[in-house]
């Protein structure tokens, strides 16, 4: 019975001793670092990934060493968790619970990307694939459908207009409806429900705004004069007066077959040069200024301008005021107010 009993003690000590052993290897294998002269790397780690995923995605990117210690924390010791999708920096200066804990952070690498005032969707969407933080053809599809549109609660054929100009921190790997949900939180910042409502007092839906807006990114206007402009744009859609916003035409060439009845070609539904209202969209990105020009025109009841020698404008409210500053500037006279010379 002696013998029996020193047999067992013996037997669960080698146990003791042996799984003491295995646990200090494991933990000596998860808190020493492959590399601690290692620099950062940076690694897309797929949403939802699980602890295995992890791990093996560790191991093919050479910052983690394969073996049976990373594989069983990972499939034993390490509980299921949510992780963000996105570019993580990682390193082989860190240790294996080091790099878990970073990409279970969610605190994924950012890269600033700017959209340039008056830069149209198709270039937008081309600088996202050129920096790695979207594909064109399907950010375009997205940006042309009409229930992720309706999802925005806007109203329009596409994003065209509404992903403002100004400067982002985006994460690779966003998928397409969170970026441009992204993009969207300034155009909401800068056109709130108050704005748009004070544009429906002025006759203009929401994207009537930003169309109006983008005409003005586009004028040649110098920044203290976007609100002059603005107010002319105002008032000749009161008054049912042709725009005359060349950058809007040039916007619809060719973006439509030509449609011939009787026998004359019918302009496309950006032209602005002989029929009065807007055009049929946006045609660029706005930046904040010229939105907030469209949204708050000056007090001014100009219909006509006239550019000076030094590129400067001169705003008039009535015909007399433009014939003279024309004559005065040898500025042509505009066929607009041809036509209007003409009417009895």
């Amino acid at each position: 019975m002696k013998v029996l009993t020193l047999v067992l003690a013996t037997l669960l000590g080698l146990a003791v001793g042996g799984a003491a052993y295995l646990w200090g290897e494991l933990a000596s294998f998860l808190e020493a670092a492959p590399d601690p002269a290692a620099g950062e790397k940076l690694v897309v780690v797929p949403a939802e990934a699980t602890p295995v995923a992890i791990a093996e995605l560790l191991v093919k990117e050479e910052l983690a060493d394969a073996g049976p210690w990373l594989s069983a924390y990972a499939e034993h010791l390490h509980p299921p968790t949510r992780v963000k999708g996105g570019e993580y920096a990682l390193s082989r200066s860190m240790t294996p619970v080091q790099q878990f804990e970073r990409i279970e952070s969610g605190r994924v690498v950012t890269h600033t990307f700017v959209i340039q005032a008056g830069a149209t969707l198709v270039e937008i969407l081309e600088r996202l694939e050129s920096q790695g933080l979207g594909k064109k053809d399907e950010l375009l599809a997205l940006a042309k459908d009409q229930g992720f549109l309706a999802e925005q609660h806007l109203v329009a054929e596409s994003l065209e207009g509404f992903l403002i100009a100004d400067a982002y921190s985006l994460p690779r790997g966003m998928e397409g409806r969170a970026l441009f949900a992204k993009l969207l939180e300034r155009y909401r910042e800068l056109v709130p429900d108050a704005v748009q409502e004070a544009a429906r007092l002025r006759g203009l839906s929401p994207t009537e705004l930003i169309t109006l807006a983008s005409l003005i990114e586009k004028a040649d206007v110098l920044p203290d004069e976007r609100r002059f402009y603005s107010a002319m744009l105002h008032n000749r859609l009161t008054a049912k007066l042709p725009l005359e916003a060349p950058a809007a035409d040039q916007y619809g060439d060719g973006r439509e077959l030509p449609l011939v009845i009787r026998g004359k070609v019918k302009p496309h539904r950006w032209a602005t040069a002989t029929r009065p209202g807007l055009p049929a969209t946006p045609i660029c990105s706005p930046g904040p200024e010229s939105l907030a020009a469209a949204s708050q025109p000056a007090p001014s009841r100009a219909l006509f301008w006239v550019e000076r020698e030094d590129h400067t404008h001169v705003f008039c409210e009535d015909l007399d005021c433009y014939l003279a500053e024309s004559a005065h500037w040898k500025r042509p006279v505009s066929p607009i107010v041809n036509r209007l010379l003409k009417q009895p």
